[in-house]
């Protein structure tokens, strides 16, 4: 019978599922009314400022000056350009393709490992997986040949594309720090750091006189900052610590389905045949490269498991 720790935990990540899911809606119905900058910038200050004056207010202490250097630099990545490339790019796609192109992130993890660790080795499987989620990132395009002549839709997947690259790298170096700071108050910083960067930048932009918000846009960016960024990375985090890795990880396969079907059902995107092979065989590669890397985890053990072999025939 499961602990109810476990159960929690469970739960915790069946809320990252769905909810980190449906942010690519909030984000697309919020671009309608509000431009990019200014939207992620107030909605990373909401976010982090609640979550910083949580910690603050709890006389928590502030980071050492080696982990503002790391907040200030995983804020860039994850924050600045992630999250802000994908604001960018649904002003001119669907949130479900947003969804799918972001779903091949893990497989730019492992190339950003292959390349900055000359340890790291591949299986066939992990090549497999590498070769798969690339072709279904090449199909996804085929249902939306047409746009490409636009060339504010070209930059922006452009953009997209960096931001999945920047988003993988700050996941490869905050995998190797090591943090005094509570991981939540340290998140908070961050996204109030990328909030004032934004904000500053969508005002140097001249972005302050199209910031026209409706009430649903206002909806979209307060669902965003308050569920999320502050109540499912919560979750995800709680989800981390108390079930394996490989569990969790699942959410990166949940999210882009979840994505799609809401975009579909409530804003009417297109979701013909080829998006739902290419989302399909992107899952499918992003699988095979876990998977690879499961084995590779699980080979040394095998091994020592069957160098006990001998060792058990001669004690009987």
């Amino acid at each position: 019978m499961q602990s109810a720790s476990s159960v929690k935990a469970y739960a915790a990540l069946a809320s990252v599922c769905f909810f980190w899911g449906t942010t690519y809606l909030a984000i697309r119905i919020g671009v309608l009314s509000m431009p990019p900058f200014l939207f992620a910038g107030v909605r990373f200050l909401l976010a982090g400022g609640l979550v910083s004056l949580y910690f603050l207010l709890k006389k928590t202490p502030l980071p050492s000056m080696q982990e503002w250097k790391h907040i200030l630099l995983i804020s860039l990545l994850f924050f600045v350009i992630g999250n802000s490339s994908v604001v960018h790019a649904e002003q001119h796609i669907s949130s479900g393709l947003a969804a799918l192109i972001c779903s091949a992130i893990p497989i730019w993890v492992v190339l950003i490992n292959l390349l900055l660790s000359k340890s790291e080795k591949v299986n066939s499987l992990i090549i497999a997986g590498l070769f798969i989620g690339f072709g279904g990132l090449v199909m996804i395009f085929y249902d939306n040949l047409g746009d490409l002549s636009n060339p504010a839709l070209l930059l922006s997947l452009a953009f997209l594309l960096f931001g999945n690259i920047a988003w993988s790298y700050g996941t490869v170096y905050s995998k190797k720090l090591r943090w005094n700071t509570p991981f939540m108050f340290a998140a908070g910083l961050q996204m109030l750091i990328a909030g004032i960067i934004l904000s500053v930048a969508g005002l140097f932009a001249g972005e302050a006189t199209a910031f026209h918000p409706t009430v649903s846009g206002w909806m979209a960016l307060i669902y965003l900052a308050l569920i999320g960024s502050i109540f499912s990375y919560g979750a995800y985090l709680f989800a981390l610590s108390h079930l394996p890795s490989t569990v969790v990880s699942l959410y990166a396969y949940i999210n882009p389905v979840v994505a799609v079907l809401f975009g579909y059902l409530l804003l009417h995107e297109k979701f013909g045949f080829y998006t739902l092979l290419a989302m399909i065989i992107t899952i499918a590669g992003v699988y095979l490269v876990n998977a690879g890397f499961k084995e590779k985890r699980d080979q040394p053990v095998l091994i020592k498991r069957l160098r006990m072999v001998p060792v058990l025939f001669k004690f009987w």
